[in-house]
């Protein structure tokens, strides 16, 4: 009886460990990572959104919004939660995106 317990507790406590360290601890680690990039952007990047717009950063403000010129005299404003990764200026010479 007493060895059903403690064999549940430990059945219990090591899926729980395993649970930390195959999903909860990468999960922390990516935010991790994308805070940092997010927190090097810079005016001038070239950036691409979730949603796949490719733009070059003209403003950031405030740390949570940046403003995005995705053609010539175009700008949007995004979150920044919402960059996923820096694009190459190839891509933007494919465009015809003006450096």
């Amino acid at each position: 009886m007493i060895f059903d317990l403690i064999l549940s507790a430990t059945i219990g406590i090591c899926f729980f460990i395993l649970l930390y360290f195959f999903l909860i601890r990468p999960q922390m680690q990516r935010l991790q990572g994308h805070r940092r990039f997010i927190s090097s952007l810079k005016v001038g990047d070239s950036v691409v959104t979730q949603g796949g717009i490719v733009g070059r950063i003209v403003k950031i403000q405030d740390q949570r919004y940046l403003f995005l010129e995705i053609s010539e005299g175009v700008v949007v404003k995004v979150k920044s939660d919402l960059i996923s990764e820096f694009e190459d200026n190839s891509t933007l010479q494919c465009l015809n995106f003006p450096k």
